[in-house]
């Protein structure tokens, strides 16, 4: 929307490492390669602890 572009300040930046650069080292492909589900599965973990205390809520 205008309305939002003339309120908004732009900064380009020229810095960092480009990707393909990037995806070249070492550290990132093991990085990658590492990478797992953890965060998500933790987070089914604490969510199926709550499940049935947020059920009897709703039924109440």
């Amino acid at each position: 929307a205008p309305e939002i572009v003339r309120r908004t300040v732009i900064c380009h930046v020229q810095a960092g490492i480009k990707n393909t650069e990037m995806m070249k080292t070492r550290t990132v492909r093991k990085v990658q390669n590492n990478i797992g589900t953890a965060l998500y599965r933790e987070y089914l973990r604490r969510m199926l602890e709550i499940i049935p205390d947020l059920i009897n809520n709703i039924k109440c």
